[in-house]
Formats: C-alpha cells, structure tokens, sequence
C-alpha cells in the first residue's frame, strides 16, 4: 500500500498553528521575585512597556559548538555544544521615560528632573552595565507563552528615525544572560495544550480562536416558511 499524508493525525490539529495575534512587554528591577504560574503581575514593580510596533517580535537563538573528526574518518564523531545566546529584538512605541532610559542605557539617578524638562548628559564616561527583568507574554487566543528573562540587558539599538510619515520607535535587542539565582538565561511557560511526550493539542476545536459566525436558523416571529422549500412569506402579503 502506498504511503499518504494522514492529515487526520493529532499533530495536524489546526489548533497547533500560532500567531503572535498581541503581546505585552514588562520591564522589572533585577531584585523583582519572579511570579509563579501566567496569571496578570500583581507586583506593582513590573511595569508595562505599553505599545509596541507592529512587526512584533523576534527571537534568535544561536549556539556555538566544536566538532571532532578522527584520523580515521571524515565526519565528526562527537559535537559539544560550548555556548548558546537568546536574545529577542522589538520597537518600542511608547517613548515613555522607561523607553528612554533602556534606550539611551541612562538609570533614574541620573536623571534630573529641572520645572518641566529632564536632562542626563552621556559620553562623560564608560556607563555601568544595567541589568534588569523581561517578562514577554505572547497571546493567540486561549494560547499563551510567557519568556521570562531574569537577567536581561539592552545589547544592541536600532537607529532612531525622526518622520512625519512614520512613528518615532526605540528599537531594541535584549539579551537574555545566565541568572545564579533563577538558574537559568530564559525560563519559559506554554498555556498552549500541548502536553510533554504527547502529541496534539487538548484545545478542542471549540475552544480555539476560531469562533464562527453562530446559528442563522431561527424564523423570527411573523414569517412563515413553506414546508414545501419555497420561499419565506410575511404574514398579511397578498
């Protein structure tokens, strides 16, 4: 017998097809105690980013390793990994005074607020390495991820372009580092139906984003249908 596709086959769920239909960014202190469990933040320390651009997010993760090939041979025999990188890269929209100081890589003391203006100077010396929390939620429906970076810092920044035909937006890499209390770069948390060593989804199709149109099957009262198939009548037409 020859082989088909099954498109009928658990992985094949449409409900296993993601978007990244909305998101929000949260910024923290690097001293913030990370929340248990996808519920909203509580704590008043994490702060909403506010609105981001709409090319979203995007995710890099590179990893470097060494091979080793014998006199024998021709292809390795043995890899080791020797490091990976994640970082995440997105515009801020919202040029609030957090947007700047990530951007411009300046904390608040030391900033001075002088009746109405803020001022900071730069260049006067090498700055300190600031680091702090990320947490990404991205949203599709009833699925949701969340990334949390424990140990984050502003790698590299996109140019800032001033247009009246665009928005002025802080584009930003985040590079997620090794946290010796979490344990870890990135901790990572998936509300998607999936479940560890097991295919498909346990969203059902009733449950995803995909709503449909409803019912259009009730007669409103007054109108009368033939039960012969044809047409509907108003009540009282000649």
């Amino acid at each position: 017998m020859a082989y088909e596709v099954d498109l009928k086959r658990p992985n094949y769920a449409h409900q296993l097809l993601s978007m990244g239909v909305t998101a929000s960014l949260h910024y923290a202190p690097l001293d913030t105690t990370i929340p248990d469990g996808m519920d909203a933040y509580a704590d008043e320390k994490i702060v909403d980013l506010g609105w981001l651009d709409e090319s979203g997010l995007t995710e890099e993760f590179n990893a470097e390793s060494n091979s080793f090939t014998p006199w024998q041979a021709e292809t390795p025999i043995r890899e080791q990994t020797t490091s990976r990188e994640f970082t995440f890269n997105f515009i801020l929209w919202s040029a609030s005074g957090l947007a700047n100081a990530l951007y411009y890589d300046v904390p608040v003391d030391e900033m001075d607020e002088k009746g109405g203006y803020v001022e900071f100077s730069q260049g006067g010396s090498l700055p300190d390495q600031n680091r702090f929390k990320l947490f990404i939620d991205l949203i599709d429906g009833d699925k949701h991820r969340r990334f949390i970076l424990p140990n984050a810092s502003v790698s590299s920044r996109d140019g800032i372009t001033y247009s009246k035909s665009e928005i002025t937006g802080y584009g930003l890499t985040v590079k997620a580092n090794f946290d010796s209390d979490a344990g870890a770069a990135v901790i990572r948390r998936f509300a998607e139906g999936w479940k560890p060593g097991t295919q498909g989804t346990t969203i059902s199709a009733g449950d995803d984003s995909a709503k449909g149109l409803g019912e259009w099957h009730t007669i409103p009262d007054g109108v009368s249908a033939g039960s012969d198939g044809s047409e509907a009548s108003q009540e009282g037409d000649v």
